[in-house]
């Protein structure tokens, strides 16, 4: 996630203070994925939270639930 330019003018103030709070927690190291976090058939994938440079996450291979869609 990068911030490159200002917000448009499309952002609402809840977007804009939830991208800002996003990128404050990426610098604080908060973890990006929060498990335990299946996968959109239903498998857990993640079973318990990463640090985000895990070499675990490295392998990732599959969409999280809620994602309509394949990898194949």
């Amino acid at each position: 996630m990068v911030q490159n330019s200002p917000f448009g003018a499309g952002a609402s103030d809840a977007a804009r203070a939830a991208a800002t709070a996003a990128i404050a927690d990426l610098k604080a190291g908060k973890p990006i994925y929060v498990g335990p976090l299946s996968d959109n058939k239903g498998k857990v994938v993640i079973d318990k939270s990463y640090d985000n440079y895990d070499p675990y996450l490295d392998g990732m291979n599959y969409l999280l639930e809620g994602v309509v869609g394949s990898i194949t």
